[in-house]
């Protein structure tokens, strides 16, 4: 299967590199672009349109080849090499993004309406990529708010949350609609130039950016004073028009075949899910009837297989298991309490983004976004240093340890490919000896568990404790699990023979 979000960046980073389109010498370069907007800028802060802002920084290349940023409120010319990425062709400029909006700006906070004069657009209503304006809610804004409508050319941003650093540009927008507080809104000052900072706002360079300006503790957020700042390779006019032209053709079927993916891999999933209820479905009728009494099914299966699960403890002193604790069905399959096999379930945490040397060192940190298809993990986007491992709640899962999400994507695990950190989202689960993992892991694939919570939905440690799984002897386990892993490979098989 194609990644289809990594070839989309891919190709926006040739884009804003000059690498997309050919390139021509006699186009009228940036820097010229560039004073004509800083003209378009000074007129409309004389007509009173908008605030005055600090004069235009300048970024040039030295004679030492090294880039440096000028501006009259600097003493003196700052080198700014280690934050330009590449080269860019002759004619392009480096900038920073204030220097080509008219304004960037909060919006407006108000609580929704199903009824109002203006439309409230909200980080909620932009969905891949695109706004459903009818179910937009509304709003009536006060007098004076007026600046606040959203025009032809205005380019939103998420500044919080999940959705942080995804934005929208604005092509036809109902009248009078304005956004919401937690959106940023940036108007550039030639709106001809819109659309080529919107595909520079999804290119791997931007993410990059942005992940290394977001601050906070808790949820990712970022503000308009650090988005004001952030550098964007800026080429003549008429190139522009040509990459946008070009990404206008290509992105569309790149979006064509991630759809048509997604539906390949939704039945692939649904298939993978029947596998796996063929083989870990619980026989509830006979394990009803079994309850009535403490000590259900076959006796002496049940005896046996407590001698077994309590000679794999690590932990001695670990609670035993009873044979009241278990209950044989008719597949003599010992269900039991997860408590019993799991010898320890330990959670992580987040180092302090407010420090800068708990990130970006050797240790891979794992979370939720980390969790890909594939059932092991072996990198991570983002590493943290052991100051920030120590100062914080994270713990490491060592190399073959399994990972389980218990908080929002609740139930996902994945196998560690490499010693890694995990965040308060995960846990690491170490199993009882007696217990082959990836039986565990496709039984775990195979659950529902129960969640709780208003805003982030999760599983307790009570209620995950407490799933009932189906032990067999290791043997048999490891059957099981081969057989699972044979019939995913033909499906998987029939899916790269369909792409």
């Amino acid at each position: 299967m194609i990644d289809v979000e990594q070839l989309r960046s891919k190709i926006l980073d040739l884009a804003i590199s000059g690498k997309l389109v050919p390139q021509d010498p006699n186009d009228e370069p940036a820097s010229v672009l560039l004073e004509r907007i800083q003209k378009e800028k000074e007129a409309l802060v004389k007509a009173g349109k908008i605030k005055k802002a600090d004069p235009p920084s300048v970024i040039y290349k030295g004679s030492d080849n090294r880039y440096y940023e000028k501006a009259p409120s600097f003493e003196h010319p700052i080198d700014i090499s280690n934050e330009i990425p590449c080269s860019l062709p002759e004619g392009w400029a480096w900038t920073r993004l204030s220097n080509i909006c008219a304004s960037i700006e909060y919006g407006l906070s108000y609580s929704a309406k199903k009824d109002g004069e203006n439309k409230y657009l909200r980080i909620t209503d932009i969905q891949d990529g695109e706004v459903n304006w009818e179910n937009v809610p509304y709003v009536t804004i006060a007098p004076g708010e007026e600046r606040f409508y959203l025009r032809s050319g205005d380019i939103v941003f998420a500044r919080t949350g999940a959705t942080v650093g995804k934005s929208f540009l604005i092509m036809k927008v109902p009248e009078r609609s304005v956004f919401a507080s937690y959106l940023i809104r940036i108007s550039p000052i030639d709106c001809r130039i819109s659309q080529y900072i919107s595909f520079f706002f999804g290119s791997s360079f931007y993410w990059k950016q942005i992940t290394n300006t977001s601050v906070g503790t808790g949820q990712p957020n970022c503000n308009g004073t650090k988005l004001a700042n952030l550098l964007i390779p800026f080429p003549p006019l008429k190139v522009q028009e040509k990459i946008n032209a070009n990404l206008q053709n290509i992105l569309p079927v790149v979006m064509r075949i991630g759809r048509e993916q997604k539906k390949i891999s939704f039945v692939a999933t649904a298939l993978k899910r029947e596998i796996l209820k063929s083989f870990f479905a619980s026989d509830k009728s006979y394990y009803s009837k079994n309850n009535e009494n403490n000590c259900s099914g076959d006796l002496f299966t049940a005896e046996k297989y407590c001698q077994e699960i309590q000679s794999g403890n690590i932990n001695e002193k670990r609670q035993k298991i009873l044979v009241k604790d278990i209950r044989i069905d008719s597949q003599n399959r010992g269900w039991i309490p997860l408590s019993f096999i799991a010898e320890d379930i330990f959670g992580g945490g987040t180092p302090s983004k407010a420090e800068p040397n708990y990130w970006n060192g050797d240790i891979p940190w794992c979370s939720v976004k980390d969790l890909g298809e594939s059932l092991i993990v072996y990198s991570t986007q983002d590493t943290i240093t052991q100051k920030g491992l120590e100062n914080s709640a994270s713990k490491i899962v060592k190399k073959g340890g399994l990972i389980l999400c218990t908080r929002l994507s609740v139930g996902e695990i994945r196998i560690a490919g490499k010693d890694m950190a995990i965040n308060q989202d995960l846990k690491g689960v170490i199993l009882n000896k007696v217990i082959w993992p990836m039986y565990f892991v496709y039984f775990m694939s195979s659950v529902k568990l129960p969640t709780s919570g208003t805003t982030v939905k999760g599983v307790t440690l009570k209620n995950l404790l407490s799933t009932p799984f189906p032990y067999v002897p290791m043997e048999r386990q490891i059957e099981i699990s081969k057989r699972i892993e044979f019939l995913y490979s033909l499906i998987d098989k029939g899916i790269n023979q369909k792409k």
